[in-house]
């Protein structure tokens, strides 16, 4: 290979990481349902750039098997540090179960089950409008027949708190909320699992292979409880009428992502939740995946789809590598996978700038100088 050719290369890859940024926001439900082209056109620039290593080599694949051939509905999580490409990882499954033909609902922040109910709503109103439309009415139907059923209920357990003469006022009142976002239903697991069925069921019949749904940040589910112990049970409810797969079709899924922080309390207060979670063998620790050859496999990655596997060593040195790797399996210093791409971006300027390989000792200078 030329050194002409190594640089135009080593421009591909830098094009790459700058995209990528390291940094993955999630969308909330209300931004699934509603900005459906702009969730998908940001999600999709994302997954791009995502290269499956280690444990997640192939993890998209066992999903999907899991999705179409399970005799119950399959569920799965991941965990990790901050920074250990959680969210990216959650975005790489949407894409790959999305090009085999499941409506897979992209990550959100799962906040509550309403805010999955929206979500999944938007999102097949939205895959169905554009690739079945015919089926897009009975969506709808469903949607509406559940929310009225949950607004009645919630109507009728808040009533004697306003002053509203007419119940089906109080119920408006609560409809506008609930569009609004300002409402959490406290929809409950049978619920959630029914309207699950019927629109897994819809998908079938429009010619998907099942429905997907992503919730992301699930700390948040927790953070946004008005009571905890409450939440917890309705979420114990919801993975237990899933394992016990009686109600809902078998190419329904539901898949997690959480911090660490989150999946050690969960061990400490609802450990058989996460049992029943990992029944399908589909759990991923982040941290175990990027571990200290994460660097150097991935910039081996890179080198052999762009080219240039014989000279990658001219842009990385070996010793580099390694002491990246060393860096970046530390907490204490570092954000993971989020602090290789950053010291990826200064490497291959430095190459642009001067032609010359990044070194161990240039490494250390970027940590001395707050460069990375």
């Amino acid at each position: 290979m030329s050194g002409k050719q190594l640089t135009d290369s080593v421009e591909e890859v830098f094009d790459l990481v700058r995209k990528s940024e390291g940094i993955i926001s999630t969308f909330n439900a209300n931004e699934v349902a509603e900005e459906p082209q702009t969730v998908e056109s940001e999600y999709e620039r994302f997954a791009d750039t995502h290269i499956s290593l280690g444990d997640t080599d192939g993890f998209e694949d066992r999903v999907y098997e899991s999705l179409v051939e399970n005799e119950k509905p399959t569920k799965g999580y991941l965990y990790g540090p901050f920074g250990y490409g959680k969210t990216s990882t959650s975005v790489s499954i949407w894409k790959e179960i999305t090009d085999n033909d499941v409506i897979a609902v992209p990550p959100f922040t799962l906040t509550s089950f309403t805010a999955i109910m929206r979500a999944t709503h938007g999102w097949m109103r939205y895959e169905l409008s554009n690739k079945a439309p015919g089926y897009v009415d009975e969506l709808e139907e469903i949607k509406d027949r559940y929310i009225n059923q949950e607004l009645e209920a919630y109507a009728e357990q808040k009533k004697d708190d306003h002053q509203f003469q007419d119940k089906r006022q109080l119920v408006e009142m609560f409809r506008e909320m609930e569009r609004n976002n300002d409402l959490d239903l406290s929809i409950q697991a049978d619920t959630l699992i029914d309207f699950f069925s019927e629109c897994t069921e819809l998908a079938l019949r429009a010619d998907f292979d099942g429905l997907l749904v992503l919730g992301d940040e699930f700390q948040q589910y927790f953070k946004s409880a008005d009571n905890r112990q409450d939440a917890e049970s309705r979420f114990r409810n919801l993975v237990f009428g899933l394992q016990a797969g009686a109600k809902v079709q078998d190419e329904f899924g539901l898949f997690i992502s959480m911090p660490e922080q989150t999946k050690s309390t969960l061990d400490a207060h609802a450990g058989d939740v996460l049992n029943r979670l990992e029944r399908d063998n589909l759990t991923l620790n982040l941290k175990n995946v990027y571990g200290k050859d994460f660097p150097a496999e991935l910039w081996g990655r890179y080198a052999q789809e762009y080219g240039f596997n014989d000279r990658q060593h001219d842009v990385i040195s070996r010793p580099a590598l390694k002491s990246i790797g060393e860096i970046c399996s530390r907490e204490d210093l570092s954000n993971g996978p989020r602090t290789v791409i950053d010291i990826f971006r200064l490497a291959i300027k430095k190459y642009q700038n001067s032609g010359e390989c990044f070194t161990a000792l240039e490494l250390a200078d970027a940590f001395y100088e707050g460069e990375v």
